[in-house]
This record gives C-alpha cells, sequence and structure tokens, in this order.
C-alpha cells in the first residue's frame, strides 16, 4: 500500500529505505496518516513488535518493515438523513474519492429511552451506490 511514515533516527523516511553499518543501532517510529480519505495506521512491525516506536540492531542484512492498516475517512461524505418518525429512514452520500473503496456498511444504533445501544451491521453495497432505504 501507499500509506504510512516512518521516522527513522529522527528523519522522516518515504518510501521506506535506510541503510545502516553492521551492529549500528536503529531508531524507528511508525506514523499515522491520512492520504486520500484513508488514515494508515501502524499496525505491527516484521520483527513481531506492535510499538509504534522501535529500536532494530541489525547484525545480518535483514529488511525490517511496518504494516498499515487503511481505514476509509467519513468526512466529507455528506450524508443525509430522510423520513420522519414511524416512516422508512432513507440515507444518502457522497462517493469516497479513493478507488479502493469498494464498499460502503450501513450500520444502526437504536435509542431506546434515551439510552443507545451498540451499532449492528445491517448492510453493506458495493461503490456505486450512493443511497439506501432502511
Amino acid at each position: 500500500a501507499t500509506g504510512g511514515i516512518i521516522n527513522v533516527n529522527g528523519s522522516q523516511n518515504a518510501p521506506y529505505l535506510t541503510t545502516s553499518l553492521q551492529n549500528n543501532s536503529i531508531s524507528a517510529t511508525a506514523l499515522t496518516q491520512t492520504i486520500d480519505g484513508i488514515t494508515y495506521s501502524f499496525s505491527i512491525w516484521s520483527n513481531g513488535s506492535t510499538t509504534a516506536s522501535t529500536t532494530f540492531n541489525p547484525d545480518t542484512h535483514f529488511i525490517y518493515t511496518a504494516d498499515f492498516t487503511g481505514k476509509p475517512s467519513n468526512t466529507n461524505r455528506n450524508l443525509t438523513f430522510g423520513g420522519n418518525v414511524g416512516e422508512k429512514i432513507e440515507l444518502s452520500w457522497n462517493e469516497h474519492p479513493h478507488d479502493s473503496v469498494t464498499k460502503y456498511k450501513i450500520w444502526r444504533k437504536v435509542r431506546h429511552n434515551g439510552v443507545t445501544g451498540n451499532p449492528s451491521l445491517i448492510a453493506t453495497v458495493n461503490r456505486g451506490t450512493t443511497t439506501y432505504t432502511d
């Protein structure tokens, strides 16, 4: 993927390439960033560390990688709700600008006596769909 930035020894490093002499430590921090409406968050280093900041102590030729998870942002989708109490709820939104977003998940939260319940997935629709009636 194209998301995620890594700071290596205090300097931003993208693309993700640095060279170090054998037995010299490398301090690296994986940073969250948003590109084209997708927020990329650090998941795990190739050495198994799940802490965004880590130090590598290479003693041989080795490649270290950071995995990032991308999540589409819902901002600027211009979500609108239509319908009155007792009627069907109509949703409409703008298409996400990033082509990698291929589906939309529709979630529902129900409020009863002032208490909002947990969200439940009620539908998944394909890209190109910008309306849903519940």
